[in-house]
């Protein structure tokens, strides 16, 4: 259920609203990016996220750049694991695997 606080519009109760502009799924896209471009401007070497490249992390506000934050520096970590695991993956792999995983956390953490 939405809350009204949650809302960036003022709320009306119609079905099947999306409020997320970048992608109808719990995807991470509006953490990693909705297109390629934006995808390539963010990614380090080795599969990691360069917290550098996210200049709007700062602008939007001292909670959601926590957030933001917080998920990149989790997305490196997972690259960190998953890179000492499994030494012979690509920065590809890693980058998408570690993906996959921080998408399936903000998944268990919005349903759960």
């Amino acid at each position: 259920d939405l809350l009204m606080r949650d809302l960036s519009q003022p709320y009306k109760s119609e079905k099947g609203v999306i409020l997320n502009a970048q992608s109808g799924f719990l995807d991470g896209s509006g953490f990693y990016g909705a297109t390629t471009q934006e995808q390539l401007r963010l990614r380090g070497e080795g599969g990691r996220l360069q917290l550098s490249a996210c200049s709007e992390c700062r602008e939007v506000g001292s909670g959601l750049g926590v957030l933001y934050t917080s998920l990149l520096l989790e997305h490196n970590r997972l690259v960190t694991q998953l890179s000492s695991l499994n030494s012979h993956w690509s920065a590809d792999t890693l980058y998408l695997e570690a993906r996959r995983l921080l998408v399936a956390q903000l998944q268990h953490i919005t349903y759960a």
